[in-house]
């Protein structure tokens, strides 16, 4: 009797994953071509919900954080050879309450708080300065390419409010006051990577930013998020040798 790793259902956390020997379908060969040095460096990805992204800004959060510690067999594992980073790593999805920008820029700016402390970063809530500007302030203050921003579910609150266009559209103003800050100090940035259900086009915040490419569409990046037939063979052995799952 074939005794198989333990799967880790609800668990997005790339680094508890490995460390409890959990199953983990190696989607690093796809990582390394994001976020080798040479690569764009700026990215949007949109998938339904629990398709793994959460999982995969976890990824790309150890492997920047941390360099090969955790990757130990995985493909990436003889490729990667760049130094570590600060990690800023900003989840949208508790902000989905928010009903207007102020709403919005108030829980943004708990959300910074927090994230800045995780990533030992020193985030000045200055009462004097609006939020977008505490942001800029930070950015600014940041060595050039020493930064990755990792940004996961950015739409939830905008996808909240789609039965109530005047709340969406103010939101949106809260949004476009974050992201121009985040435009106008990108020099800081080495590698940016934001995920949503929301297509960036739709959403209609980000007509500044003409550098970040949406890989969602594209082939070659078709298999980064859920599994293969082919990885299910490899990796969780469930299908019997000649027989299809579909």
């Amino acid at each position: 009797m074939v005794t198989l790793q333990p799967l880790s259902l609800y668990n997005s956390s790339f680094s508890s994953i490995r460390e409890t020997n959990r199953i983990y379908v190696d989607k690093t060969d796809l990582v390394y071509e994001l976020a080798k040095p040479e690569a764009g460096g700026w990215y949007f990805l949109s998938r339904p919900r629990r398709f793994g992204k959460s999982l995969l800004l976890s990824t790309f959060a150890e492997l920047f954080r941390s360099g090969l510690k955790r990757f130990e067999g995985l493909k990436i594992e003889s490729q990667w050879r760049d130094k570590t980073y600060t990690v800023l790593h900003l989840d949208m999805a508790p902000m989905a309450a928010v009903r207007s920008m102020d709403e919005f820029l108030c829980a943004f700016d708990s959300a910074m708080y927090v994230a800045c402390r995780n990533a030992g970063l020193c985030y000045e809530r200055d009462p004097s300065l609006a939020v977008p500007f505490r942001l800029g302030l930070l950015l600014s203050s940041l060595p050039n390419n020493s930064l990755v921003l990792l940004v996961d579910e950015y739409d939830a609150p905008l996808t909240a409010n789609l039965g109530d266009p005047a709340a969406f559209a103010d939101v949106c103003r809260g949004y476009s006051s974050i992201f121009q800050q985040i435009k106008s100090y990108q020099a800081c940035v080495r590698f940016f990577f934001m995920t949503g259900i929301m297509k960036i086009s739709q959403a209609g915040i980000f007509s500044g930013f003409n550098n970040i490419q949406d890989i969602s569409l594209l082939r070659k990046y078709g298999t980064l998020l859920g599994y293969t037939e082919g990885e299910l063979q490899l990796f969780l052995e469930i299908i019997s040798p000649g027989r299809r799952m579909f």
